[in-house]
């Protein structure tokens, strides 16, 4: 399931451009409050399967029209809104992950974000559109895929453009594992990028994110021909395709709706 949050008050606020950990933070916020044990769960260890870490949820950034929000800072690394609006979603397939936010969204009206106070309009909750066995997922942020690579210190982010056929098995073996981790059953699926649309934007697709300080990622906008299970397609609606979906990478929509 997927929480539109809908947030008012934000004309003339500047926050980070890549405010994907900032929004992270505020959702472990919600959950600290609603529920501390469960939060402190989730955030020191979540679902294991050996030395990695789950946490299946999944965030987008703040949706702002274009002209509604300008570039500022010393290398246009703020955001400056025009408008007084914007709106944010999350998403998850746990129960129990859900019932905690929603029960913050019910006592708060506000929360901070990065060094402002911030005010919920209001929260939604929106139910899976119909989702069959062939469909294609469009980006909403960046989708992030790393492998381990001799050459490098740190993992090698895998971009969608420049070796497509490894994006999609490192995406698609990315979704098997989380599928199985939660439910303990294997699925039938086939991720694939779709080819025209790197044709025609090339490396216009990467993303550079400054998710902290010192951490940088590199992500692919790009959409995803999905065929496999509806089980498993609806859970990548709700978790995000590829790595680090709790800190805002990954999040989709299905191809002919808005987000």
């Amino acid at each position: 399931m997927r929480i539109k949050i809908s947030l008012k008050g934000l004309r003339n606020k500047a926050f980070k451009r890549d405010h994907y950990y900032q929004l992270s933070s505020v959702v472990y916020n919600m959950l600290r409050e609603a529920n501390p044990e469960y939060s402190k769960w989730l955030h020191q260890k979540g679902y294991e399967d050996g030395y990695k870490h789950f946490k299946f949820f999944n965030i987008s950034k703040l949706i702002i029209r274009k002209e509604n929000y300008q570039l500022t800072g010393t290398n246009n690394e703020l955001i400056l809104l025009k408008e007084d609006t914007a709106y944010f979603y999350v998403s998850s397939p746990i129960e129990e992950f859900l019932t905690n936010l929603v029960s913050y969204l019910l006592a708060k009206d506000t929360f901070k974000l990065g060094d402002h106070i911030v005010y919920i309009d209001r929260a939604v909750a929106l139910p899976n559109p119909p989702i069959s066995e062939n469909i294609t997922f469009k980006s909403i942020t960046p989708i992030v895929i790393t492998k381990k690579h001799s050459d490098y210190r740190t993992p090698f982010f895998i971009r969608a453009y420049q070796d497509p056929e490894e994006f999609d098995e490192y995406i698609t073996k990315n979704a098997l594992e989380k599928y199985k981790i939660l439910t303990g059953k294997n699925a039938n699926l086939s991720l694939n990028v779709d080819r025209e649309y790197l044709k025609k934007k090339a490396n216009r697709t990467v993303v550079k994110i400054q998710l902290k300080e010192n951490q940088t990622l590199f992500g692919s906008l790009v959409p995803v021909k999905a065929k496999g299970d509806p089980a498993i397609l609806n859970f990548l609606y709700d978790v995000g395709l590829g790595e680090k979906n709790s800190q805002g990478m990954g999040m989709v929509e299905i191809a002919g709706y808005r987000f």
